[in-house]
């Protein structure tokens, strides 16, 4: 039988105390301390333990709990043993700003802005320590761990605030247009006004690794590497609300990495974090873009964060979310990355990301939609253009698709993409010592895969560099020649 002490929340060993009727239990060490604390930061008086079994009202986080509360027997101040201990300034991930623990609040609404539910004044909360900000959090919100990591188990109280002038920033500006990045320092950058120039050529980002296809980008001098606008203004160091430290951004050139939030392999740019019990927590950049609130083409309403994961409302899976308060639509971080726009090498105009057949278009010509309609039944069927088959939208049937507005041409996210859709074609990767460029399929007759002996049907291929021979990443595995070793991508590890 596992049972949790109530003083200090954790699972008891084999020796405890425990009460059946009541289901109370204490391990040893918690028996044998005293029943009265003094500590000055939280009450002036002396705080003894309320014996009874008994749910009252904590006055710092305005929960109530039955076990472990001390109250004070000068006043009504009653509290439990876990708030005792609170730290009063601390730094949350989801505001810039400082916090600061307060008693109670002014008299006027306040909205949580962890879980958005209203804060009642007459309890603690930290509220936003610069002066014309107003932001507060509930007690428990700002603390607990189960919405995420959004604290890092720090007191602030008297610590110095950290210098963003230290941060240096991604590039150094030459003169007018003409930029040196640090992911690039060999080589100079220029702005291009106008990617729709290239005549056709495509060109991928080396960040996001998503294909340039029309407005401004940094694009090198003496080479191939290039990056839209955006993706170049990229800062070195960013705070975001899905990680309590702060972020690194960090280009990877040579290894295929995953991103925590939407399970993604690719080869892009990651902000990192060496911080979390000696691992490495990784967010590409797309993710990392995401802010509070989102607003998405596919939806009316914005998006908040979710601290669950649940089932997606366009694919279907379950995974880390953004919600709608307002209509419970979920929209999971790897639907949320995919382009807004997509070229189509069949179609003369771009293809746009839609879901059940109703896309921002359709939403912005439809005077006549009433708010909450925004999903409503397709207009029709749709049949894929490459691969002929049809794109279901009946019923519960969950499908994201492409679709081009004008022409009515419609493409599975998979037949648009392939297996690789954040590979970077040109760049050599190492996967567990192998060394493997990565290619384009695009030959008229397509090679053979050491790994399944049949034709390459996707868009991108791995090929060894000590052997010429084509290599298929298939989402699963890569075969080694040199070594008949398959590298499992998805486990990340090799089996003879």
């Amino acid at each position: 039988m596992v049972l949790e002490c109530v003083s200090h929340f954790a699972t008891c060993g084999s020796l405890f105390y425990h009460c059946s009727i009541c289901n109370f239990t204490l391990d040893p060490v918690c028996a044998t301390k005293p029943t009265f604390i003094n500590h000055p930061k939280r009450h002036e008086h002396t705080l003894y333990y309320f014996t009874r079994k008994s749910k009252l009202m904590c006055v710092v986080c305005g929960e109530d709990y039955k076990y472990f509360i001390f109250v004070c027997l000068h006043c009504d101040f009653i509290v439990h043993k876990k708030c005792i201990y609170l730290p009063q300034v601390i730094k949350i991930s989801l505001h810039k700003h400082r916090l600061s623990f307060a008693s109670s609040l002014s008299f006027r609404e306040w909205a949580c802005g962890v879980c958005r539910k209203d804060i009642d004044t007459k309890y603690g909360a930290y509220t936003c320590m610069t002066k014309g900000c107003i932001y507060g959090v509930h007690t428990n919100c700002a603390t607990s761990r189960t919405r995420g990591i959004i604290w890092d188990i720090k007191e602030l109280e008297g610590e110095p605030e950290e210098d963003d002038e230290n941060i240096k920033p991604p590039f150094e500006e030459i003169r007018d247009g003409i930029i040196l990045h640090f992911s690039h320092p060999k080589h100079l950058m220029r702005l291009d006004e106008d990617v729709k120039r290239w005549c056709g050529e495509e060109k991928y980002c080396q960040a996001c690794i998503l294909p340039l296809y029309d407005g401004k980008s940094y694009t090198c001098v003496k080479c191939d590497y290039v990056f839209h606008e955006a993706c170049a203004y990229l800062p070195r160091v960013k705070q975001h609300a899905l990680h309590a430290h702060l972020l690194t951004l960090e280009p990877s050139f040579t290894q295929i990495k995953q991103c925590q939030y939407c399970n993604v392999k690719s080869c892009g740019f990651k902000y990192v974090c060496y911080n979390v019990d000696g691992n490495k927590f990784s967010l590409d950049v797309r993710c990392a873009s995401i802010s509070e609130p989102y607003d998405h083409h596919l939806h009316m309403h914005p998006l908040l964060f979710n601290s669950s994961t649940d089932t997606c409302s366009i694919c279907g899976n379950l995974r880390e979310t953004l919600t709608c308060d307002r209509c419970g639509f979920l929209l999971c971080f790897r639907c949320a990355g995919f382009p807004y726009k997509v070229r189509y090498l069949n179609d003369e105009h771009l293809l746009t990301f839609s879901y059940r057949g109703f896309s921002y278009v359709d939403y912005m010509s439809s005077s006549d939609i009433s708010e909450g309609s925004y999903e409503e039944d397709a207009k029709g069927d749709f049949s894929c253009d490459l691969c002929e088959e049809e794109i279901i939208l009946r019923g519960d049937s969950r499908s994201g698709f492409y679709r081009c507005e004008k022409c009515e041409v419609a493409l599975h996210v998979k037949c648009c993409f392939g297996e690789d859709l954040y590979m970077n074609p040109g760049s050599r990767v190492t996967v567990q010592g192998e060394e493997f460029n990565i290619v384009k399929n695009s030959a008229f007759t397509r090679p053979i895969c050491m790994g399944c002996q049949g034709r390459c049907k996707y868009k991108m291929m791995f090929i060894a560099v000590l052997l010429e021979i084509y290599i298929v990443q298939s989402n699963t595995f890569i075969m080694s020649p040199r070594r008949r070793r398959s590298f499992d991508l998805d486990m990340c590890s090799a089996s003879e």
